[in-house]
């Protein structure tokens, strides 16, 4: 018995619905959230190419005491307004 080949698209009919999603989704979401990454690791100036400095910046966040201060602070925050909805 021979079976009848259908077209690519009447296969697949699901898949033209959800492409716009998907497309949205990799432009949208995606990459900005891997871009941001990538340029996490880089220092930037106005007037200079980027240049590769690794975990210095991270190192430069967890060591300013004030920028912890605003990390505990927002959580604080947060956590008073999640238990006032519940």
């Amino acid at each position: 018995m021979k079976k009848k080949k259908k077209g690519f698209w009447k296969r697949n009919i699901g898949l033209a619905f959800v492409m716009p999603w998907l497309i949205g989704l990799l432009v949208f979401k995606l990459y900005p959230f891997a871009a941001s990454f990538i340029y996490s690791f880089h220092s930037y100036n106005l007037f200079k190419t980027a240049s590769f400095t690794g975990l210095e910046n991270y190192k430069y966040i967890l060591g300013d005491k004030l920028i912890i201060k605003a990390f505990i602070q927002t959580f604080k925050i947060g956590r008073a307004s999640c238990r006032e909805r519940v």
